[in-house]
């Protein structure tokens, strides 16, 4: 059986390193801040929102919520872009409010690099908490990414397409395979790492995975008839396979939220 990436353990290493950082900047009398703005109506995104509340309140960063639906006032969402602190537009936003006005202020207010924790746009200080994930995980298992060949499954912006250029970095060989993709276990079989990144239920399989790869799994759906959340990996069937492998929940989710703190942080850092 190949080794079960703790991730839990990772997880709170980061936190509580974040923790005496944040303990830092309250000495010099800064206290870090997130705002989310928040869909009410949309009941998966709200398992992510308290997430991130709970990461938040472990490591010392205050936590603001604010309801972004028919009757958000619009005053209400300017005195947020007006104040310094980072802030987190949790998708989707509600259907009703999904206009051009809305999306005006998103990018006028809150895509500022000074305050993208989320670290999607152009010129932002931070990694995406994904993609900053993974890539912590080599570091943690003490493996050389160096012309080893990586396979990414996936191609979303929000932790893939991060990944690519985070993995040439590391001067490892990237392969990107998509929807369009012929023959996928024939590429992924011959790569040394693969990351799903899809949200399809049981993508990667052991006829995916050569002997004594790495199979890190990103991607989660939700099964409409149980409410069980599945992962891309077959975890049953690869992880007798693959050398490393995360587990589907309480895998790389963990590591994002713990990332996304550490990201408020370093935007409170740049300031000093």
């Amino acid at each position: 059986m190949g080794k079960i990436i703790d991730c839990k353990t990772l997880s709170q290493k980061i936190k509580d390193d974040v923790k005496e950082r944040v303990d830092k900047l309250k000495e010099k009398g800064i206290n870090p801040k997130l705002t989310v703005l928040t869909n009410p109506d949309d009941e998966p995104s709200k398992a992510y929102v308290r997430n991130k509340k709970r990461v938040c309140e472990e490591v010392g960063i205050e936590f603001e919520e604010i309801p972004f639906n028919k009757d958000t006032e619009y005053k209400e969402l300017l005195q947020v872009a007006n104040s310094n602190n980072p802030v987190v537009v949790q998708l989707p936003i509600n259907k009703q409010i999904d206009n051009d006005v809305t999306w005006e202020v998103i990018n006028d207010y809150y895509c500022r690099p000074e305050r993208d924790v989320d670290g999607f746009f152009k010129d932002s200080f931070v990694k995406p908490a994904t993609a900053k994930g993974v890539m912590k995980i080599f570091d943690y298992i003490n493996y050389d990414l160096e012309g080893k060949h990586v396979c990414i499954v996936g191609r979303g912006k929000t932790c893939a397409k991060p990944l690519v250029q985070m993995l040439l970095d590391k001067n490892a060989t990237v392969t990107v395979c998509h929807s369009h993709t012929q023959n996928l276990e024939e590429v992924t079989i011959e790569c040394d790492v693969i990351i799903s990144c899809v949200g399809k239920p049981h993508l990667i399989t052991k006829e995916h995975i050569w002997w004594g790869s790495v199979v890190i799994n990103v991607g989660l759906s939700v099964n409409p008839e149980t409410g069980k959340l599945n992962g891309d990996v077959d975890f049953a069937a690869c992880k007798d396979k693959a050398e490393y492998i995360t587990k589907n929940t309480g895998g790389v989710g963990l590591l994002t939220t713990a990332c996304l703190a550490e990201n408020v942080v370093e935007l409170y850092e740049r300031r000093l």
